[in-house]
């Protein structure tokens, strides 16, 4: 049975409807419907009305989703009917509210199947399938001066999906009715480019370490040696190194030296302090060395054990830098019990650098505009993070995380705190694990 596909266009976009008709020609699983997009001064408050519009007249209808389309739609190279069929499937059985044929911009992200990633946030309502289950929530969001709908679509459900490989990007007019910044050419193409890229990273990255086989030690895997541990400050003002280096004091498994207690402070100078320590900790043969600045508290988690079992377990996953604590990250994916993927981070508490790591990092330098952090985290592929979190920040540094924020995309509280985030995805991991998507793998086309 064709699927309702309702195509959003403004009447004076005739250039955008022919389009999008001829997208649609021939192709035998879908039933398009025009529905005139209604106008307003604020293009996407216009598109939000159009949708509640659409998704109230099919609330008495039998279907359990629909399409909804926007004019810029074009199918991908990618598109086939069995991959739609196969990823409506598989999203309905993990009980989706949303599944994307592509998006041009997505926060984290997670590998579901071949055909499907979950997606945190996204951008882009070109090819949207909404599930019934939906349409209340959708109905009764109050949509807000500043809101665009795809971003408040984020904020109302984490049940959201996307196709990948993407089946749908959008065509490049070289202007938006919705979104101003997307008024030149070349910008939606390059959004697409950079969104499938990121989408490809995540894919990769899920599928290697399902594929991948750790065997469990209850034993250190390192020698018996205290691990050198160094203290630096953030900021002239802060004066916590003392208290730091007296806490990490009392636990046999640290050495604290306090030659490095010193003012560090330009960058050059952490990261000569830095590979010092390095240096040091390889002329004594050690496994790793610790960094632990002293603009973090201990959170609720944290315990001497804790701490070394988030080493062990970021060792035995083959992690050259372990995070215990950041404000903030790009893709966090779940790997192994408590331990999380992670592309890059940000304002890390404590850092465990693997040895595997001390060469590359003895022959580093600092660019101009870069931070020391920064060049850590762009270091190398293989860092963690070792969840729950073992080291909080202090309040002055989420505030002014949160006020460096983007504000389009970190309107909902929940985005801002990494720790919620991290639960997320969590979440979303169990649940997978949960289903077996494997039933999927031949259907009938009728049925849906």
């Amino acid at each position: 049975m064709p699927i309702p596909t309702y195509i959003i266009n403004l009447a004076k976009r005739t250039d955008r409807k022919a389009h999008v008709l001829n997208e649609f020609d021939g192709r035998k699983a879908f039933l398009p419907v025009l529905t005139n997009a209604i106008e307003h001064e604020t293009g996407a408050f216009g598109l939000w009305k159009t949708l509640i519009k659409v998704i109230k007249q099919q609330e008495k209808n039998d279907r359990d989703y629909i399409i909804l389309c926007e004019d810029d739609h074009m199918f991908s190279a990618d598109y086939t009917d069995e991959i739609l069929y196969r990823s409506i499937k598989q999203a309905d059985a993990l009980g989706a509210d949303i599944l994307c044929g592509g998006v041009s911009w997505f926060s984290n992200g997670l590998g579901i199947s071949p055909e499907l990633i979950w997606v945190e946030r996204f951008s882009g309502l070109q090819f949207t399938v909404i599930f019934r289950r939906f349409f209340k929530k959708l109905l009764c969001a109050h949509f807000s001066d500043g809101d665009a709908a795809d971003t408040k679509i984020s904020q109302l459900t984490k049940n959201k999906y996307c196709m990948f490989p993407f089946t749908s990007v959008q065509k490049d007019f070289g202007y938006s009715d919705v979104t101003v910044r997307n008024n030149y050419v070349g910008r939606v193409g390059q959004l697409f480019v950079n969104s499938r890229i990121k989408a490809g990273a995540v894919s990769y990255i899920t599928n290697h370490y399902k594929r991948t086989k750790y065997k469990v030690s209850h034993h250190l895997f390192f020698s018996q040696k205290p691990i050198p541990l160094l203290v630096l400050n953030r900021e002239d003002k802060t004066d916590n190194r003392e208290v730091v280096a007296r806490h990490f004091s009392q636990q046999k498994e640290f050495e604290v030296n306090v030659d490095f207690f010193k003012d560090f402070n330009t960058r050059n100078e952490q990261w000569r302090a830095i590979q010092t320590a390095i240096k040091n900790a390889e002329s004594q043969s050690a496994e790793m060395v610790v960094l632990c600045w002293d603009d973090y508290v201990f959170s609720s988690d944290y315990t001497p054990k804790a701490l070394m079992q988030s080493i062990r377990s970021a060792y035995q996953v083959g992690a050259e830098i372990l995070c215990c604590g950041l404000t903030n990250f790009d893709i966090a994916i779940p790997i192994h019990p408590g331990q999380i993927w992670l592309s890059s981070f940000s304002n890390p508490g404590v850092l465990v650098i693997f040895k595997s790591l001390f060469h590359k990092l003895e022959n580093l330098s600092l660019d101009r505009e870069m931070s020391v952090e920064l060049l850590l985290s762009r270091s190398t592929s293989y860092k963690t993070l070792g969840f729950p979190l073992l080291f909080n920040h202090n309040e002055a540094v989420i505030k002014d995380q949160i006020a460096h924020a983007d504000k389009t995309f970190f309107s909902a509280e929940d985005y801002r705190d990494p720790e919620l985030r991290i639960k997320l995805v969590q979440q979303i991991s169990d649940l997978v694990a949960t289903v077996d998507l494997n039933e999927t793998a031949h259907l009938d086309k009728q049925a849906l």
